[in-house]
């Protein structure tokens, strides 16, 4: 701004404080970006509700700038402008009052807009024209945290997220699973797998057993460049029974002929066999009749640990060192177990009478977790949290140290699971009864389908991708995360 020598001091003054409030009225009118959309604040706008519309917001006068208040978030009630009140063209016409909120509108008396009614907590309005228009309706699980016209998948397809989240538009169908495709849809590893029931990774592979007898151990590279190749066999039952992976070595169960009072007996017994090739090693060198035909394991840290599905020692949890030893009894009376796993620090399992239990490497502080489960299935650990999958249909949740058990999902597509896994935000789990790939994050909230599947059994993850075998169709799937 420049003077001149003409005009007076006070001139100069008037000139300045004009020059300054046309600054303070730019400076606040500038605009924000709010759920996907520019617009600009409103004076003194109150905050948004959640991004889910589980919350209303808190509230605050409109003010003069029109819009949505600060947040923008979606079901928030506080710091916009209302439509009640203003006029509407047909008696009984809905609408909404604006987009990505719970309130409803009705064309009333006057031909006025009228409050309607507040949608449940979970749903928002549809403001998009069609057949559900004003209507409430369940934001869409996995346009949940999204914002409008976001891309994701549902069905196998690439959508767009609705203006209100509770509808898509089609993007792409996915014939095939390549390009942005490959988030969408699962991709076939391996086919003819008979009978696999679960998959472990490495960084390069993943390796499954197949039902048939010998226990035959297939690999293949997990990016598809190559094809399924035996690395040898168990020498049991092979895809009938879970298989670890620890060390350059995938464990599972071979026959082992044992011989007591009875006379000689052939039992199942955790064996070692290398990824490179060689012949499976039987890893307890006790001689211990463990009554087993059959058993659950884990590997990490040296050991493995397993629990035979027999009744020995009333239901026993045992760790035997991965290089061969005698067990070391863990824990006994546990009746059936029906998973196990383990971190740096304990094991853990699940048991048929409901319960979920931990011990140390050590055999001590045994701790029951949580108590009175539905058949629990599927059990994880990481970092802080255990997880496991309920018979009765639900996907629970308890810090490792004990506590409070959280329900993260319950209904359809949360029972029937004896595969579970977790990565740094997200709980999957492979639901055989409803024959689908779901996944929830870790701190709640909608669960969402990632892939339809054919009696798929145990999963695993990496960085980039979720693995699982279908014994339906004898298949071993990836899907990009």
């Amino acid at each position: 701004m420049t003077f001149t020598e003409a005009e007076t001091a006070g001139q100069r003054r008037i000139r300045l404080s004009v020059a300054l409030l046309m600054l303070a009225a730019f400076a606040t009118s500038g605009c924000e970006i709010v759920g996907g959309i520019k617009r600009r604040p409103l004076a003194e706008g109150g905050s948004g509700g959640s991004a889910a519309g589980m919350t209303a917001g808190t509230g605050g006068s409109a003010g003069t700038g029109g819009g949505a208040g600060t947040g923008g978030s979606i079901g928030g009630t506080g710091g916009r402008q209302t439509r009640i009140g203003t006029s509407c063209p047909t008696l009984g016409d809905l609408d909404c009052d604006g987009q990505m909120v719970r309130q409803t509108l009705v064309c009333g008396t006057g031909y006025l807009w009228n409050a309607s009614s507040n949608c449940p907590l979970g749903q928002l309005c549809d403001s998009s024209p069609g057949d559900t228009h004003g209507t409430c309706l369940p934001v869409l699980p996995e346009c949940a945290g999204h914002a409008a016209q976001d891309p994701v998948c549902i069905g196998g397809e690439r959508r767009a997220c609705g203006p209100d989240l509770v509808n898509s538009t089609l993007i792409e169908p996915c014939q095939n699973p390549t390009g942005e495709c490959a988030r969408c849809k699962p991709v076939a590893l391996a086919s003819s797998q008979t009978g696999a029931r679960n998959v472990v990774i490495d960084g390069t592979n993943a390796y499954w057993a197949i039902s048939t007898l010998g226990g035959p151990v297939f690999r293949t590279p997990l990016d598809g460049s190559g094809s399924a190749t035996m690395v040898g066999s168990l020498g049991g039952r092979g895809g009938l029974t879970p298989i670890a992976l620890d060390a350059g070595h995938v464990y599972g169960f071979g026959y082992l002929s044992i011989t007591g009072a009875g006379g000689a007996t052939l039992q199942s017994m955790p064996v070692a066999l290398p990824v490179e090739g060689g012949d499976a090693v039987p890893l307890d060198t006790s001689g211990t009749n463990y009554e087993n035909s059959l058993g659950i394991l884990t590997a990490g840290g040296g050991n493995v640990y397993w629990a035979p599905t027999t009744t020995y020692m009333g239901g026993a949890v045992l760790k035997v060192p991965a290089t061969g030893g005698a067990s070391m009894l863990l824990a006994s009376n546990q009746g059936s177990i029906q998973a196990i796993t383990s971190n740096a620090n304990s094991v853990y399992w699940t048991t048929a009478s409901g319960a979920v239990t931990k011990v140390d490497q050590n055999g001590e502080g045994m701790t029951i977790l949580a108590s009175g489960q539905q058949t629990p299935r599927g059990i994880a650990v990481a970092e802080n949290d255990v997880y496991w999958t309920n018979g009765g249909g639900t996907v629970m949740t308890i810090p490792v140290g004990g506590g409070s058990t959280a329900m993260l999902a319950s209904g359809p597509g949360s029972g029937g699971s004896i595969g579970i896994a977790v990565d740094v935000k997200t709980v999957y789990w492979a639901d055989a009864t409803a024959g689908k790939i779901m996944r929830i994050a870790r701190t709640g909230g909608i669960p969402v389908t990632v892939a339809a599947a054919s009696s798929p059994g145990g999963l695993a993850v990496d960085e980039t991708h979720l693995y699982w075998a279908n014994s339906g169709d004898n298949t071993i799937m990836k899907i990009a995360k």
